[in-house]
């Protein structure tokens, strides 16, 4: 399985980057106007097109979400089976043959609280967000990942960021990022996906 893998590594590279990297994980319907008000420099995005004045790195970086659910548990011989899941993540396709009744959530914390007072039946997270929570009940279900998504460094289009983003794909082996210049001020990603 190569999600972790990537993941990681995508990580190490950023962190190895010659300018500090601090992750933060929001909501996704913040980035916009975090992005705008110039409040984060960088944000890690499936479509990285909907971003104005921004550069893309041409490297991307497979996420693979999978169920979590407590040490012990079978999902598979339950009547019905609580998820939760961030609200602003689609409903995936789960492959367990019971009912399934999701509930939306507005963090991941949240999400990691409610299952380990057995509130929650499972959880949809990536292993790298899981781990941070330190939770050792807390385990991989046995099934294959319910969603998987290619993600692209996405950061405001200044000179500094522009170096970082350049940093980065030279990292992973890829020279240059995808822009084009519409006018003297504003560059737009193009064939971004």
């Amino acid at each position: 399985d190569l999600a972790p893998f990537e993941q990681r590594k995508f990580l190490t590279r950023l962190g190895s980057q010659s300018r500090p990297v601090l992750f933060e994980v929001i909501p996704y319907n913040r980035f916009h106007q975090l992005m705008e008000n110039e409040q984060i420099d960088c944000v890690l995005s499936s479509q990285p097109a909907e971003f104005d004045n921004t550069i893309a790195a041409v490297s991307r970086v497979r996420f693979e979400l999978r169920l979590f659910n407590l040490a012990g548990v079978d999902l598979t011989s339950m009547p019905n089976v609580e998820i939760g899941i961030l609200a602003n993540l689609p409903r995936p396709d789960v492959p367990l043959t019971v009912e399934i009744i999701w509930h939306d959530l507005s963090s991941l914390e949240q999400s990691v609280d409610l299952l380990s007072a057995g509130r929650l039946d499972a959880i949809v997270g990536d292993i790298a967000h899981i781990r941070v929570y330190d939770n050792i009940s807390i385990v991989q279900a046995d099934l294959p990942p319910v969603i998987t998504i290619k993600l692209a460094l996405v950061c405001r289009d200044t000179e500094p960021l522009r170096e970082f983003v350049g940093e980065f794909d030279s990292s992973t082996g890829v020279s240059g990022f995808r822009h084009s210049q519409s006018d003297e001020n504003r560059y737009t990603v193009l064939n971004a996906w």
